[in-house]
């Protein structure tokens, strides 16, 4: 165990040295050692360096807060993640700028179809917006600058649009909490 320490923590420096970062995690059943032929639920957290295409996967029993704080400890610069709870930490920590992933957002709206298709459809239109913009910067193999430059120019008057259709829908309608619509609308 011992000699293969230095090339992950090689590893470990190279994902994490990055500005961008998105992290996820996910369950994974772990054979119980105190228990033959019965599993218990651990996590894989994964940290991945979107530039250089680099994968890190972190084992670990839970899904508490601690194990990202530990692992992120010194980095700085954006993360994204899917806005579970226990990456509200890093709003916070100076030097990151945590946002949450366009695809996760979006289900809550599709979910949300059948309480008020209306206004599901109108959000989710925007997304698609979005998407459409992001798939015509892959297509054209954009520099991150040009990327950049055309997100600005294009994403940007959505991305404000999508502001004002949020904001009016919640001072317009009356949702609460429990109500499927609302939950995207309350995150953040």
């Amino acid at each position: 165990m011992r000699l293969i320490e230095p090339v992950y923590d090689l590893h470990c420096w190279q994902v994490l040295n990055t500005n961008y970062l998105n992290v996820d995690e996910t369950t994974i059943k772990v054979l119980d050692k105190d228990k033959k032929q019965t599993t218990h639920t651990g996590y894989y957290w994964v940290y991945y360096d979107t530039q250089r295409k680099l994968a890190l996967f972190d084992y670990q029993p839970g899904r508490g807060a601690l194990y990202p704080k530990a692992m992120l400890h010194k980095f700085k610069g954006y993360l994204q993640t899917d806005g579970y709870d226990a990456y509200e930490t890093f709003d916070k920590v100076e030097g990151v700028t945590p946002f949450c992933c366009w695809a996760h957002a979006r289900r809550k709206f599709y979910e949300a179809k059948d309480y008020d298709k209306a206004n599901a459809d109108a959000v989710l239109s925007l997304i698609q917006d979005l998407y459409k913009i992001e798939s015509y910067c892959r297509d054209e193999n954009f520099t991150p600058e040009q990327i950049k430059n055309h997100r600005h120019e294009h994403a940007l008057p959505v991305l404000n649009n999508l502001q004002s259709t949020l904001t009016e829908m919640l001072l317009t309608k009356r949702y609460y909490p429990k109500v499927l619509l609302a939950r995207p609308l309350l995150i953040h």
